[in-house]
């Protein structure tokens, strides 16, 4: 139990350490698809599904795939409040978005989805919201932070917390909530909390503007689940289901740099 509680805090220190780095250093274009990639959602999948069965795992996908809506609705309102109510400052925008998750999360948890319903309405959310944010000019981190001590033990701190706790949950409740969890912003939440104390709301924002797009990536990877689970096992099942998403995601960089060129953004 030690040990995996070891490589749990590790896994979520090192991925959401990336990703943040990420945000920081490469076009926000890029970093958008790439926050669409199944971050969490493996972490989640991986230890519960060797705790509680790949059985357990295949009967959440139909709830993982429709929690995707609360999470681009989570990115949806910590967006909008932001710039409608600016008297809530950035973090009151992002605790009024993770309720609005939470929200959407007890209603989603008694709807009995599956796999074709689940994914239509991310889908939809994910189309919509894509839309939405298109007006978002893309706006680069122009310096980076210096990396120092302090920073990089908040950055772990944080990314320990909020992925352990989701898949703690996630173990715990029964196989919907494990779905639900799945779509809690357990990597982009801390990843948000990191870039707000060094940079400004509109950094944030061009970071997210892409999400909706790569999130494909996430749909591909838990529509696949099902299959890759019952025929490899969970081990072998997240890293077939990953490598799916991952060509989903070389795919949306591909076509996200050719809108970039016949719609030049501001660098």
């Amino acid at each position: 139990m030690e040990t995996s509680l070891v490589v749990k805090l590790v896994s979520a220190i090192i991925t959401v350490l990336a990703l943040s780095a990420i945000a920081e250093r490469v076009h926000p274009r890029i970093s958008g698809v790439i926050a669409g990639m199944p971050l969490g959602s493996a972490f989640v999948y991986f230890f519960t599904g060797h705790e509680r069965g790949a059985e357990y795992i295949v009967a959440s996908v139909p709830h993982g795939l429709a929690s995707f809506s609360g999470t681009l609705l989570f990115v949806v309102v910590f967006i909008l409040s932001g710039r409608r109510w600016p008297s809530l400052g950035p973090y009151g925008s992002l605790g009024l978005a993770t309720v609005a998750f939470f929200v959407v999360a007890l209603v989603l948890v008694s709807i009995p989805f599956n796999l074709w319903t689940g994914a239509g309405l991310t889908i939809l959310a994910a189309v919509a919201s894509d839309r939405l944010f298109r007006r978002i000019d893309f706006v680069r981190v122009a310096i980076p932070v210096r990396m120092h001590f302090r920073l990089m033990m908040l950055r772990s701190v944080l990314a320990a917390v909020f992925v352990t706790a989701a898949i703690a949950v996630a173990s715990a409740l029964n196989s919907r909530w494990a779905g639900i969890m799945v779509g809690f912003p357990m990597t982009m939440l801390p990843t948000i909390v990191i870039l707000l104390r060094s940079y400004e709301t509109s950094i944030i924002h061009a970071f997210l503007r892409n999400f909706p797009f790569g999130m494909g990536s996430i749909i591909v990877f838990l529509a696949s689940v099902p299959l890759t689970f019952s025929s490899f096992g969970v081990s072998l099942g997240i890293v077939v289901s990953i490598a799916l998403s991952l060509v989903y995601t070389a795919g949306a960089i591909w076509v996200s740099g050719r809108r970039a060129e016949q719609s030049p953004e501001p660098s």
